[in-house]
């Protein structure tokens, strides 16, 4: 009879330890797809910040690029403008000495024109005055 009350105590404690075992499984189980839940929302909603995150620092790298690009050919411009400039002054001041040199060319033709001319008159009117002494 004890050894028959004895492997039923044993049965049922296994039963029992079995039911427990299998209940402390399912609670476990339970938990760890709670814990899995509670930790997948969070990691999405980081997730999409992050990403977002990475957006904005992507966009402004490449806005400082753009910035830095658009700098550049603002000094490359103010470079050529001024190296224009700098060379229309020097046509101008060109021009203006050329011209100089023109009318100081013209003045000297005018007054080395107007010597010889009045030579030239001179000469005339001694040859006249020959011809008429030789008609005469």
């Amino acid at each position: 009879y004890l050894l028959a009350k004895k492997k039923q105590f044993e049965k049922d404690i296994n039963a029992t330890f079995t039911g427990l075992n299998e209940n402390l499984e399912s609670i476990f189980k339970t938990q760890q797809k709670s814990r899995q839940e509670h930790h997948s929302m969070p990691s999405q909603m980081f997730e999409s910040l992050y990403q977002k995150w990475l957006d904005k620092v992507g966009r402004a790298r490449e806005q400082e690029h753009l910035t830095l690009l658009a700098q550049q050919q603002m000094k490359i411009l103010q470079k050529a403008v001024e190296d224009h400039e700098t060379k229309i002054e020097n046509a101008k001041d060109l021009c203006d000495t050329f011209l100089k040199k023109a009318k100081d060319l013209s003045d000297h033709r005018k007054a080395f024109i107007g010597g010889e001319e009045s030579e030239v008159k001179k000469e005339i009117s001694k040859a006249q005055d020959r011809v008429i002494m030789e008609t005469v």
